[in-house]
């Protein structure tokens, strides 16, 4: 499975305006720093973002970018699903021209796998929401009260960003 580096960094950078003051917006260059890229990058990341409605933009002196709602009501699935992530089989569909009709009946039957596997990590992304994802002074747990530890298993499999 691959997914964007924008729909990571997206998640990143909602976790940072989630953790600041609500009364004092983020600029991009505060977060194109706090998640190390460039501010071009963040400002196409924010507009995207913003289309999305997750931010709220203040222009001018003191301007910046803020969460548009409460972190707690932002779920990474909606996040992910914002940047149409996760993305699955693109790497066969553009070769499909070139095969057999038999391969690729074939291949359309595994889509329900993966459209199956895409439903349940969904699932799961949408039981996690920023405000779970705040880093929280001395080990506290989250506003949410979620034991981090249980995400984390040592025999998941690696997700590749692209």
């Amino acid at each position: 499975m691959q997914i964007a580096n924008r729909a990571f960094f997206g998640v990143e950078t909602l976790v940072r305006l989630a953790e600041s003051d609500a009364a004092t917006p983020c600029t991009t260059d505060e977060l194109a720093h706090a998640v190390n890229r460039s501010t071009s990058y963040m400002e196409g990341l924010m507009s995207r973002l913003r289309d999305a409605g997750f931010v709220t933009s203040r222009k001018g002196p003191g301007g910046g970018y803020y969460l548009s709602r409460p972190a707690a009501r932002i779920t990474v699935a909606y996040i992910f699903q914002a940047f149409d992530e996760p993305r699955w089989g693109e790497y066969v569909r553009p070769r499909m021209r070139s095969l057999p009709q038999s391969t690729v009946d074939e291949l359309l039957n595994t889509d329900l796998l993966w459209e199956n596997l895409k439903s349940r990590i969904l699932l799961f992304l949408d039981g996690v929401s920023l405000a779970e994802l705040v880093p929280q002074p001395d080990g506290e747990q989250s506003v949410a009260g979620t034991d981090h530890s249980s995400w984390i298993q040592r025999d998941t499999v690696p997700v590749s960003r692209h």
